[in-house]
């Protein structure tokens, strides 16, 4: 089942909210040093869904068609990518860098009703970061997308990293992206299959830049 949220007001009316709202201020040491993900690492395939209608909003939240992430994050992330050659995968990016005026949009957008599905705006988002990112798998052999235990914002037991359901194949694929990341430095949600946060232990200041 996915997830699927109409806004009270329009994208547009939500958007010109969040321009004009603060994001928080942390004193952290550190801070992402976000590149280009298609400058860094090759032949990774690219499903932005929140750049398109084909999200839980029904359209665009990100205006910017790119994918950031700090470049030590994104090192790693084209090491998982060479590793994965060889059991004949590519990665699928669904989600990287997002703004703190984007994350919150989204807030404003989820509405009362469902505003427990995202931390607080006023805490920021583990994607404000730039070490955070969603992925999934793509067949070397044909350029398509594997159709996973799930779809990214499912909501249904299919969505945690331990779901014992689904077919044998399907439960293989989650784990062996689970296995490459986490192998590189990446930790795994235990929420979300496709959620993986680089250095999580180290904290990093959240960013509002729309287009580094």
């Amino acid at each position: 089942k996915l997830l699927r949220i109409k806004p009270l007001k329009s994208m547009a009316d939500l958007r010109k909210e969040a321009a004009v709202s603060v994001p928080p201020r942390h004193s952290y040491a550190k801070s992402a040093d976000l590149v280009d993900l298609a400058t860094v690492v090759q032949g990774l395939h690219y499903d932005l869904r929140y750049t398109t209608s084909n999200n839980l909003f029904g359209e665009p939240l990100v205006l910017s068609k790119k994918a950031y992430l700090d470049r030590s994050a994104a090192q790693a992330l084209g090491r998982v990518q060479k590793d994965l050659r060889s059991y004949g995968y590519g990665l699928v990016i669904w989600e990287a860098y997002r703004s703190w005026s984007d994350f919150k949009l989204a807030t404003l957008a989820l509405g009362e009703k469902y505003k427990n599905y995202l931390p607080k705006a006023e805490n920021g988002f583990s994607h404000n970061t730039g070490r955070s990112i969603a992925v999934s798998l793509y067949e070397l052999s044909t350029g398509d997308a594997v159709p996973m235990i799930c779809d990214v914002d499912s909501v249904s037991l299919a969505q945690y990293s331990d779901y014992p359901g689904g077919t044998e194949l399907e439960r293989w694929q989650r784990d062996l992206l689970r296995e490459q990341m986490t192998k590189e430095g990446f930790t795994a949600s235990k929420n979300k299959w496709w959620h993986f946060d680089y250095d999580h232990k180290t904290k990093y200041q959240i960013l509002n830049i729309s287009e580094p």
